[in-house]
């Protein structure tokens, strides 16, 4: 599977490309700095977007073709100079999913963070407004809220998502040291 997977020089993004190239899955990585990106993690192919300031469907769209998911794993805590939260954690996730739902891929992952919807953060306020926006969107979509969790075991859970193709149209939360879901709501539940 061809794989674009947003925030990939982070953290947890890049274990999550580790785990799908092992896999023998394609993973597309984004970076505004695309030529440090592939010097560092040469193993990835590289596209270059910069979540502070792609924050159309139009910037979207044309980087999308080819691809068979995308995950995203951007995000920030706290904003610096030029880089907000709300461009970052908000804005261009949901012009980057808008992009999915007109051109394709339709599978898509959201990294989001637990308990946001009782958060009222900025961090939280935005992972949650994306959240609402993809529950909006023809998309096959998987939310997934992950608190403190070994790198792997996200990267993981991440995969087998990926793999199985399911569950969709979810908000799932991922227990403490656990590979185990815990559905909170989904599209189709009674």
């Amino acid at each position: 599977m061809r794989i674009l997977l947003t925030g990939a020089t982070g953290f947890v993004g890049h274990h999550i490309g580790a785990a799908l190239l092992a896999r023998g899955h394609e993973v597309v990585g984004c970076s505004r700095r695309r030529n440090d990106a592939f010097h560092r993690y040469p193993e990835l192919g590289w596209i270059r977007a910069d979540f502070a300031s792609d924050l159309t469907v139009d910037a979207w769209r044309p980087r999308l073709t080819g691809f068979d998911a995308v995950i995203n794993a951007a995000a920030i805590v706290r904003e610096r100079p030029g880089e907000s939260v709300a461009a970052i954690d908000a804005d261009a996730p949901c012009a980057l999913f808008a992009a999915c739902a007109e051109a394709g891929p339709r599978r898509v992952i959201q990294i989001s963070a637990p308990g946001c919807d009782r958060d009222p953060c900025p961090y939280a306020a935005a992972k949650l407004r994306v959240e609402r926006a993809l529950a909006r969107l023809d998309l096959d979509w998987t939310v997934v809220r992950a608190s403190l969790l070994h790198p792997e075991d996200l990267a993981n859970a991440i995969v087998r998502l990926i793999e199985e193709g399911r569950p969709l149209g979810a908000v799932l939360e991922l227990e403490r040291n656990q590979i185990r879901f815990n559905v909170l709501h989904a599209r189709n539940a009674a």
